[in-house]
């Protein structure tokens, strides 16, 4: 065993911090627990693009949705020629996707990649992180996102992916989030999305420049260009057809 002053010269190993506690700084971080509280009916605008098979593809969307289990969204994709537009809805456990007007059939691991998005929604707003009933929290590896320094801190809950959080430690602003996503054939792909120019929509701090890889490769850039908190939405905007 090495003396005590041993140990002090050469440093001791340090140690991660709480995740509970980079949680709270977090929350802090976007605005509060009563702002993020009010975050959780919402709507969002964006612009981006997405890489398909090789191919950019220029899109605007837009995402309503009522946390926890309500999820809606609508893209409009410039293909050359022509503009397709996707919808997506999750209404509790059930479903759809309809392109152009036609409902789409869903493997099971597509419908639980969607399923997946919409609880992304919830971990990356933060507040429902405190529910230790409903997630479970364990720290991770620090890191570094570009320049900054990141506590790690592992999201799981039943029925998803864990998903794990990178926060900057020198303001809790959550900076990185990683998964692992559902490619087009079925199969699991590493996903990273990287979080940055940071604005207050309301009393509520949100990234409004999302970067996103798949193994490795650019898979998707997306600027959010409004968000708007609501008092309600009507549920038939989440009506899924059995």
């Amino acid at each position: 065993m090495r003396p005590l002053f041993v140990l002090l010269f050469l440093g001791a190993p340090a140690l991660a911090a709480e995740p509970m506690d980079v949680i709270a700084l977090a929350i802090k971080a976007h605005g509060g627990k009563d702002a993020l509280a009010k975050a959780s009916l919402g709507e969002q605008k964006m612009i981006g693009i997405i890489t398909q098979l090789g191919t950019e593809v220029a899109f605007t969307g837009e995402v309503l949705y009522a946390l926890p289990d309500k999820y809606k969204m609508t893209l409009t994709l410039s293909v050359p020629g022509n503009k397709v537009v996707a919808t997506q809805t999750v209404n509790g456990d059930k479903v759809k996707t309809v392109v152009d007007g036609k409902p789409q059939e869903l493997t099971p691991a597509q419908k639980g990649e969607r399923l997946q998005t919409t609880a992304n929604q919830e971990i990356s707003l933060l507040l429902a992180l405190l529910d230790d009933k409903k997630y479970t929290l364990k720290a991770g590896p620090d890191a570094k996102v570009e320049d900054v320094d990141a506590a790690a801190v592992v999201v799981s809950r039943k029925g998803i992916a864990d998903v794990t959080l990178l926060f900057d430690k020198t303001d809790g602003r959550l900076v990185r989030m990683t998964r692992q996503a559902i490619g087009p054939d079925d199969k699991p792909v590493a996903e990273e999305t990287t979080l940055s120019d940071f604005k207050k929509f309301g009393d509520v701090l949100l990234p409004t420049q999302l970067v996103v890889t798949r193994a490795g490769k650019k898979f998707m850039t997306m600027t959010v260009k409004d968000v708007k908190w609501r008092d309600k939405i009507d549920d038939k905007t989440f009506a899924v057809d059995e």
